[in-house]
């Protein structure tokens, strides 16, 4: 599993995630803009994400037997 977060500037955050196994494969992208408000005492959040998982069921009844 690889998994990155990178903040840029104080008010936007971007991600990005990969894991693998044998039968599995996923890879995602993230981001999130935040803003302070009421002198700090509040924020206001957005964010998004797009995720893409697959699965080789072949390879599990293949190992399964």
């Amino acid at each position: 599993h690889l998994a990155a977060r990178q903040h840029v500037g104080d008010q936007i955050e971007l991600g990005v995630s990969a894991s693998s196994e044998y039968d599995y494969f996923h890879t995602g992208l993230n981001a999130r803009y935040s803003i302070g408000l009421n002198e700090r005492n509040t924020t206001l959040a957005f964010g998004l994400a797009f995720a893409a998982d697959s699965v080789d069921p072949v390879a599990v009844a293949t190992e399964l037997g």
